[in-house]
């Protein structure tokens, strides 16, 4: 990720445009039993900031 110009936050913030989600917080998403960082994230779009949460499956394939 580095590679590519990205940068590991500890937390989202107002910077954040990608939130990168692993498979066993991808099946609590779904039960809406979620991290603290995904509540950040949701936070942070409901005050109109451009976040995306994507599964690490679809972002791995992505940077194929």
């Amino acid at each position: 990720m580095r590679q590519r110009g990205g940068l590991c936050q500890a937390s989202p913030s107002r910077t954040t445009d990608y939130v990168v989600i692993g498979a066993y917080a991808e099946d609590a998403w779904i039960q809406s039993a979620f991290g603290r960082k995904i509540e950040r994230a949701v936070a942070l779009r409901t005050e109109g900031r451009p976040v995306r949460i994507i599964a690490e499956s679809h972002w791995r394939a992505s940077l194929k």
